[in-house]
Parts: C-alpha cells; sequence; structure tokens
C-alpha cells in the first residue's frame, strides 16, 4: 500500500513556514517522507496474546536522523496551526500501516490529540470511513485519549458517545494524574482504562503506588472497563500488577515500539513466556496463603459458635473475652439477636489504632449489615469479603452464624478475623 497522500493544508504550508525549527516542522517532515508509524504490543498475560498494538508516530530529523520527541513534534504543529491536520495524517497513516502489516485479529490503539476535539465536533464519519475504506473493523480501532488534559468535560463525553454509537472503541491514556476522577470517568463510560506509568513504575515497591493501581482496577471493574498497566519494566511489576487484578500490559519489559507488528509481537510473545512461571507461582502461593487461612478461620469460628453454645444468654458478655482469648487469629467478637440489634458489647482483641475506629456498643442496629442479611435458614453461614474494620481499623472478613444459647435463645454470632491486606 502507498504512503498515505499529504493533506492540502500540510502540502500549501510547507513554502509558506517560517519557524526557527522550520526543518524539523511537521508539514516539512511529512514531505521528505520522515515519518514512520511504530508499533507497541499491549499483551494479555491471562490468555498469553497480543490484544492490540498502540500506533506511535515518530519522526526523524532529515540530516541526523536522530528521533525527534512527539512532544515537540506537536508542539510545532500546534503553533503553526497545522496540529489538527496533523494529527489527523498520523491516524491515516497508522491505519493504512496496520492494515498493510497485520496478518493476526490485532487491535489498533491511536492517539488522539485532544487539542483538536473542538474541531471535530464529536463527527465520527471521517474517521468510519477511512478505516471502512482500509477494510479494518470498527471495533478492532480503539481511540486513545487523555482525559486529565481536557478542561471542557462535557465535549469529551460527546465525543466519546459519537464514536461508541459508531463502533469504535474508547480508552482513556495516563489514568491517575492531573485532575482524573471517577466522577469523570464514569461519565465517559471508557472501554479501557490506562493506568499512569508513573503509577506504574516500581509499584512493587511502593504501597502507595500499588494501592492506587488497585483503587483503579476495582473502579474499572465496576465501570466494565479493561485496565493497563503502561509502562512497565521489569518482572516485579508484572508480577505485583497481575495480582491485583490488571488485565492488559504495555511497556519495555514486554517490547518497545518497532516497525514491524511481527516482530515486536513475537518479542513480546516470548517475554509473556518468560514472565508466566513467576506470575503462576505467585498466584500459587497467594491461592495457597488463602486456602489455609479459610481452613484456620473455619476451624476458630466453629470453636467460637461451641463456647457461646454452652453459654446461657446472661452470660454472654462478660464471657465474651474469655472465648476470644483461646482464638488468637480472632479480632473481635459480638452477638446480635435474631432482628440483628446486638445483645453484647465488642470484645477487642486489642484497642482501636486510631482514635476515628470505634467497637459498636450493645443495642447497636446491624440489621442492615450484610453479615446478619445474607443469614437465612437456608443459608446460616456467612463469610464478607476483606474490608477495613470500623472497630480496630484493620483489614478483616467477617464469619457469622447463627447458634442457640445453652438456655434456647436463637443468636448471631459474629467473628471478625485478621485478613493480608494484600487480600482486600
Amino acid at each position: 500500500m502507498s504512503a498515505p497522500p499529504t493533506p492540502r493544508p500540510l502540502r500549501e504550508a510547507v513554502s509558506e513556514i517560517d519557524h526557527p525549527h522550520r526543518a524539523i516542522a511537521p508539514a516539512v517532515l511529512v514531505g521528505e517522507d520522515q515519518l514512520e508509524t511504530h508499533f507497541q504490543p499491549i499483551v494479555s498475560l491471562r490468555n498469553g496474546t497480543i490484544f492490540a498494538v498502540e500506533a506511535l508516530s515518530r519522526a526523524f530529523e532529515p540530516h541526523t536522523q536522530r528521533l525527534i520527541p512527539p512532544a515537540t513534534l506537536f508542539g510545532i504543529a500546534e503553533e503553526l496551526e497545522l496540529l489538527f491536520d496533523f494529527d489527523r495524517f498520523c491516524r491515516r497513516k497508522a491505519l493504512e500501516r496496520f492494515a498493510s502489516l497485520s496478518a493476526e485479529p490485532h487491535a489498533i490503539t491511536l492517539n488522539w490529540d485532544v487539542r483538536t476535539l473542538a474541531r471535530h465536533a464529536a463527527d465520527p464519519e471521517p474517521l468510519a470511513r477511512l478505516v471502512d475504506e482500509v477494510g479494518i473493523p470498527r471495533s478492532s480501532v480503539i481511540i486513545e485519549v487523555l482525559e486529565s488534559r481536557v478542561d471542557d468535560l462535557a465535549s469529551l463525553v460527546r465525543f466519546s458517545r459519537a464514536y461508541k454509537n459508531e463502533g469504535f472503541l474508547i480508552a482513556i491514556d495516563d489514568y491517575g494524574t492531573g485532575h482524573s476522577t471517577p466522577e469523570r470517568l464514569a461519565r465517559i463510560e471508557p472501554d479501557i482504562i490506562k493506568i499512569d506509568r508513573a503509577l506504574v513504575h516500581g509499584l512493587s515497591h511502593s504501597r502507595a503506588q500499588l494501592e492506587s493501581c488497585r483503587s483503579v482496577v476495582m473502579l474499572a471493574r465496576r465501570l466494565g472497563a479493561l485496565v493497563v498497566a503502561e509502562g512497565i519494566e521489569d518482572e516485579e511489576d508484572v508480577v505485583a500488577a497481575a495480582m491485583i487484578g490488571v488485565d492488559l500490559f504495555q511497556g519495555f519489559a514486554f517490547a518497545r515500539p518497532g516497525a514491524s507488528i511481527a516482530e515486536v509481537s513475537r518479542f513480546a510473545c516470548d517475554n509473556v513466556r518468560r514472565y508466566l512461571p513467576a506470575v503462576r507461582e505467585e498466584s500459587r502461593r497467594r491461592a495457597e496463603s488463602r486456602r489455609r487461612s479459610r481452613k484456620r478461620h473455619e476451624a476458630s469460628v466453629t470453636s467460637v459458635i461451641q463456647g457461646i453454645e454452652a453459654l446461657d444468654k446472661h452470660e454472654l458478655d462478660e464471657n465474651l473475652e474469655f472465648v476470644l482469648d483461646l482464638h488468637p487469629d480472632v479480632e473481635a467478637i459480638y452477638v446480635l439477636d435474631e432482628h440483628g440489634i446486638q445483645l453484647t458489647r465488642t470484645a477487642l482483641r486489642e484497642p482501636p489504632r486510631r482514635a476515628l475506629f470505634r467497637a459498636a456498643p450493645p443495642g447497636a442496629d446491624q440489621s442492615l449489615k450484610a453479615y446478619f442479611l445474607e443469614l437465612s435458614p437456608e443459608s446460616p453461614r456467612y463469610v464478607s469479603p476483606p474490608y477495613l474494620s470500623t472497630a480496630s481499623g484493620n483489614a478483616c472478613v467477617t464469619h457469622s452464624r447463627y447458634a442457640r444459647t445453652r438456655d434456647g435463645l436463637l443468636v448471631v454470632v459474629c467473628c471478625d478475623l485478621s485478613v493480608d491486606v494484600d487480600s482486600m
């Protein structure tokens, strides 16, 4: 396939450019065929496949062949008021190159400079015609935008809806920087969220970064979006990202951008195979740890229930500490009546670690808590997902079960048990 024709505005601009860096002005570079499209794979560890390739425009100085930083290139285009045409030209070149090279059913992600959104007026028709013309399914084209650089959220929402209605996918790039917020994401409804490399790089050594990335994964699950860890560079970060549920990976750990889709894809697949043993081993280790923890918890809760059932109702409160002391992995015990009202105080192994945490007192209404609502004669046991206890401030799970005191009172026994924060 021949190179795409240079748009008229770019052709006409060449002779008129008066700029200190005229030699690397986009119109000149396009005219002298100094612009290339490179591709970087986005991989799925779960499937061991290439999910997509990101198209990246690369331009080189005509005399030295040194790479021109993309920020410099697009910055000059903006100064010369050619950004709209140059950005569109880069996408066309990327699509035509992708169509000529890709024998696999990969998707392609196209960067869209958000400074041009106003000119596009949420009109997907030109891109739709181009994609149809080169023979790529629209569902294989992912439009990638830097949401954090958009002040007019309404325009981005209109843009996203218009292109999604035409069958394209929307990806939010560099999430976690600038003024990105969950509320903005919920309005945009992206298909893919790419976590900013500043959060991804070194996340295996930073609790703050790990929890930030985990929160993005949890948000994406609620929104029905996939998560990409972008800029990932070593095995430790690959494993750490996989353990918190990241779906897709992109970065030098798998492949650097290159002009050949086949070559960068082979390189990336080799590295997927290289990292999979470490990911599997850590997954097995954590699964085994959870199994042991569940078994230990079940035994402890069963023993607590036996202790409660050996007491009369008026003996419950004064004996909770004794029952608690017999079970080192139980952090708190409290007993509810059949209506969800707390009968006893909350017996805590240790005082709350900060003043904002406080154990519930007798008489507290717990009837809306899942550990009460989920119980029934058909389901007499419940185990909560991991959460932060409001009584102790520690990560825990709550086990609740029906029990009868020695004198026949039906109660709900609740046990909080400590868990590893990584399971939350």
